[in-house]
């Protein structure tokens, strides 16, 4: 299905542009031209780097502005991935990625139409996890707040999962019913703790609103380091992470010798000497 997905991702100037450099630097060497890439700034926000904007377009990659509907509310920018998915897109599908996302193979872009209208996502991984208590106090509040019969079982709170790796259709409700959960979560007076996690809790209740139009991400979505070998689509925390793995590392390697080749910076001062260094440690 070319031509009928976007992947994007946030990103910000400086040093913590070089994840969203990798991500999209992945996304081109292993799907089609037709498959769109958007990196979203914030508005009147300083400007990115030469190095970073010339790059994208050399990778084909738009960058545009989103709008802070959310977003200037919350001192930890919590709500920049809802802003995100509230924009407009031309697109049947967008993948919805933290730019600490590497891809690590091509899969069928056809799999996606079987998201039946809805959205999927990955498992959250322990770390990112809220006490099952603070997830039912929250279901319950909300619930009350909206007085809705079909949001009534805390049952249905269940498995958690990851807002940093989200694939949707534009033609459904999820980023509607996101954005109207997370503000009813951040507005429920539950204590900080769930405000700094509304967007997350708030998927529980989309899942639950969107019933069998949920579906799991494709297996190999939104893996870790340590599960490399079979990982279509990796997130990290830290580079150091990745730079111990094999697969990752050569793969790093192939980018930034691509990016000179080029012309371009893609790494800035790390080079593929200093990527091969990882490699003798344990």
């Amino acid at each position: 299905m070319p031509g009928q997905l976007t992947i994007c991702f946030p990103i910000e100037r400086g040093p913590q542009s070089l994840h969203a450099r990798i991500l999209a630097m992945s996304v081109r060497r292993f799907l089609p031209d037709t498959v769109k890439i958007v990196a979203f700034k914030l508005p009147n926000g300083s400007p990115l780097s030469t190095e970073t904007l010339s790059l994208f377009e050399w990778l084909g990659v738009e960058v545009r502005e989103f709008l802070p509907r959310l977003y200037y509310r919350h001192p930890e920018t919590i709500f920049k991935h809802v802003d995100i998915a509230s924009s407009e897109f031309n697109s049947k599908f967008v993948m919805l990625l933290d730019p600490k996302c590497i891809l690590l193979s091509s899969f069928d872009i056809s799999d996606l139409s079987n998201l039946t209208n809805g959205f999927s996502a990955p498992s959250s991984y322990h770390k990112d996890f809220v006490s099952d208590d603070i997830l039912s106090v929250a279901w319950e509040n909300i619930v009350k707040q909206k007085r809705d019969p079909s949001l009534s079982s805390a049952k249905e709170v269940g498995k958690q999962f990851d807002p940093s790796v989200i694939i949707f259709d534009t033609s459904s409700q999820f980023s509607d019913l996101w954005k109207s959960s997370t503000i009813s979560v951040y507005n429920a007076q539950l204590g900080q703790k769930v405000k700094d996690m509304a967007p997350r809790v708030a998927l529980q209740m989309v899942i639950r609103s969107l019933q069998n139009r949920f579906s799991m991400a494709p297996r190999g979505w939104g893996l870790l380091p340590h599960q490399e070998k079979d990982a279509i689509l990796l997130r990290y925390e830290r580079m150091s992470a990745i730079l111990t793995k094999p697969r990752v590392r050569d793969l790093l390697i192939e980018f930034e010798e691509a990016a000179e080749d080029a012309g371009y910076y893609l790494l800035n001062e790390l080079t593929p000497g200093d990527i091969r260094f990882f490699q003798t440690l344990k």
